[in-house]
Parts: structure tokens; C-alpha cells; sequence
């Protein structure tokens, strides 16, 4: 049923998709390059007793955690979009199947009525023939008597 609409789609869906890509492209970038600054600084760090690793060390590990949060809430929100893109397939697939029930139902119901009419057309034709049938016998009987 839905050959015409879904050209329109598939271009769009596409492009989202490149977005989305070139999206996560450029933010995984972006991270790396913080990551590499961060840890040149780190390793000139702090004349004397190679001081100051501690703080930078908690540093990354925090910027690591909120990274795989932002990965695992991307997770869901995919997982999410998925479920809704499932259910609205589903619910249209449902209406589609009512449709051609209803529409099968229709069809039928209009069978059963040409049905009908066209066996009371052949009964009257039939009475109509048993009337001029019986009309034609009693001429025929009141002919015999009066002759």
C-alpha cells in the first residue's frame, strides 16, 4: 500500500543520519583534541618533584564518566527513537489490515445484495411465467366450455 510515500523518506532519513554521523564525528574530535592537550600539559607538569598529577588524573577520569553518560543517554535516546519508529509502523500496518477488512467486508456485503436482487428478479420472471402460464390455461378451459 505504501509505494508512494516512501521515496519521499528514504532521502530524508538519509540526510538525518549523515547529520547525526558528522554530529558524533566532530564532538568524538573534539574530546580527543581536549584529551591531548590535557595530557601534554601534564606531562610538562609542575617544576620540581613532578608535581601536580593527582588533580589532573581525577580530572580525566571525571571527563571520562560523563562521556560514556552522554554515550549511554545517546544509547537510549536511539533505543527510544527505535521503539516509537516500531510502534508507529505497527499501529499503521494495524490500520492498514482494518482498512482492507472493512473494505473486504464492504465488498461482500454488495456481492450478497446483487445476489439477492438478481434471485428476486428470476422469482417474479418465474411468477410473471406461472401467471401468464395459468392465465392462458384458464382462456384455454373457458374456451372448451363455451364451445
Amino acid at each position: 500500500m505504501g509505494a508512494g510515500r516512501s521515496r519521499v523518506g528514504l532521502g530524508r532519513r538519509r540526510r538525518r543520519r549523515r547529520r547525526r554521523r558528522r554530529r558524533r564525528r566532530r564532538r568524538r574530535r573534539r574530546r580527543r583534541r581536549r584529551r591531548r592537550r590535557r595530557r601534554r600539559r601534564r606531562r610538562g607538569g609542575g617544576g620540581g618533584g613532578g608535581g601536580g598529577g593527582e588533580e589532573e588524573e581525577e580530572e580525566e577520569e571525571e571527563e571520562e564518566e560523563e562521556e560514556e553518560e552522554e554515550e549511554e543517554e545517546e544509547r537510549r535516546r536511539r533505543r527510544r527513537r527505535r521503539r516509537r519508529r516500531r510502534r508507529r509502523r505497527e499501529e499503521e500496518e494495524e490500520e492498514e489490515e482494518e482498512e482492507e477488512e472493512e473494505e473486504e467486508e464492504e465488498e461482500e456485503e454488495e456481492e450478497e445484495e446483487e445476489e439477492e436482487e438478481e434471485e428476486e428478479e428470476e422469482e417474479e420472471e418465474e411468477e410473471e411465467e406461472e401467471e401468464e402460464e395459468t392465465g392462458f390455461a384458464a382462456a384455454r378451459l373457458r374456451r372448451e366450455k363455451s364451445s
